[in-house]
């Protein structure tokens, strides 16, 4: 289970400022009531949890729920107005991709509205770990860029650039549900407010998708 702290979620919450909680595991009953019971305003908590592949996650993420079952909190948090939305990420090109129509399904069946298809980012290290998959017809290749993660000390990665991403999420578009570039886009386009990252005006790194929201006055 989810080991997220309800008591301080609660105190921040009262501050009124969006929130985002991210989670790899089921969440118990009781944690899915006290998330439920701090959301003061729709869109104010974002629920997220990530999935990189359905078929192969022992292998990619042993320590994580399985998708399922994480996909199951998310539903029973949207049953109850919590925004929720799913990361597929890192998008695997060669793994992700081939189980589009997978991806669809049971997204479907778990009410996933919105979605954030991010880039894989490696270095030396997590591609040797990437390489002894077995039987993998994962594809790697760097364009020998350089970006810093959000969630890192300022250590930058090479990115997989990979045009399967790109047809990856024009699929889930087609299929009604939102593809983005970023969890901040998909906070502004429930909340419909303006992203202030301004993307829109400054994104080097491609994450706008144009949803509209930021071109409102």
């Amino acid at each position: 289970m989810a080991k997220i702290t309800v008591p301080l979620q609660s105190e921040l919450a009262k501050l009124k400022n969006p929130i985002q909680i991210m989670s790899r595991y089921e969440l118990s009953d009781d944690v899915v009531e006290g998330i439920v019971k701090c959301n003061s305003y729709a869109g104010q908590i974002l629920y997220s949890t990530s999935v990189s592949t359905l078929s192969r996650s022992r292998e990619i993420e042993p320590y994580a729920d399985k998708p399922e079952l994480r996909l199951k909190s998310i539903k029973k948090l949207r049953d109850n107005g919590v925004s929720t939305n799913v990361m597929v990420k890192p998008f695997l090109s060669g793994i992700t991709d081939l189980e589009i129509n997978s991806f669809i399904k049971v997204f479907n069946k778990f009410g996933v509205e919105h979605c954030v298809v991010g880039d894989l980012f490696v270095d030396e290290i997590i591609k040797a770990q990437l390489f002894k998959l077995p039987d993998a017809s994962l594809e790697i290749e760097i364009s020998g860029d350089k970006q810093v993660l959000d969630c890192t000390s300022g250590e930058s990665y090479e990115i997989n650039i990979s045009r399967k991403m790109l047809e990856f999420s024009s699929l889930l578009e087609k299929s009604g549900i939102k593809a983005f570039k970023k969890s901040s886009c998909v906070n502004s386009y429930i909340l419909n407010i303006p992203n202030p990252a301004d993307y829109i005006n400054e994104d080097p790194h491609g994450y706008c998708i144009k949803c509209g929201v930021c071109e409102k006055k």
